[in-house]
């Protein structure tokens, strides 16, 4: 049988600990029916804080108006989903019947501002099957992709700048009725770097 859990004020408290200190501890405890470390701690935060270290070091809620405050933001989530309810449409087509979501993702990250002060975002992606990637996405400016090496490596292994391999596509190509392709190019230029043909294509359009 589970024991019913009782409830001291502060004024309760201060009592029981006037007449521990006046009666005795071990007597306040049978009396009160109170554990021995539990009365301790009382007459401890009195004799450091006075009355005031008997208070409830938390706020009391109202168990109605916690009930009520529960209610409300059941309520708020039951109007959020209600106002973006998805109401599938479908296409058919000659091969096969696609499912398709009423709005476009730009439509749905509109209603994410919309409503995300109000529900929870995680919710708000489940409920609007909208990827949290799709929300968070932020674009970066300039050009997409790994910026292109400014350098190349010799067969000696030194590092040298992308101008001098231009510098020696162009002495290839300066010769008359110059007709060489990237590929021919790429093989003479391999004879002193470390090259592929893109980088060796690259090159040659910058020369």
């Amino acid at each position: 049988m589970s024991k019913i859990r009782r409830s001291f004020t502060p004024e309760d408290r201060y009592s029981i600990v006037q007449e521990a200190i006046r009666d005795g501890h071990a007597e306040t405890c049978r009396k009160y029916n109170l554990s021995p470390s539990l009365l301790r701690k009382w007459r401890l935060k009195y004799l450091s804080k006075g009355k005031e270290g008997l208070k409830d070091s938390y706020a009391r809620v109202d168990p109605q108006l916690r009930a009520l405050e529960e209610e409300n933001e059941r309520l708020k989530r039951i109007v959020a989903k209600q106002a973006l309810e998805i109401e599938p449409r479908w296409r058919t087509t000659q091969k096969r019947t696609a499912k398709k979501n009423a709005y476009s993702t730009s439509e749905k990250l509109a209603l994410m501002k919309q409503f995300e002060s109000r529900v929870n975002r995680t919710l708000l992606c489940q409920w609007l099957d909208l990827p949290r990637s799709v929300y968070y996405y932020q674009p970066q400016s300039g050009i997409p992709g790994a910026r292109p090496s400014q350098v190349t490596t010799k067969l000696d292994g030194q590092i040298v700048d992308n101008q001098l391999v231009v510098n020696s596509i162009r002495q290839l190509l300066d010769v008359e009725f110059n007709t060489l392709g990237y590929e021919y190019i790429t093989y003479e230029l391999k004879k002193e770097y470390l090259i592929n043909k893109k980088k060796a294509a690259a090159a040659r359009c910058i020369g």
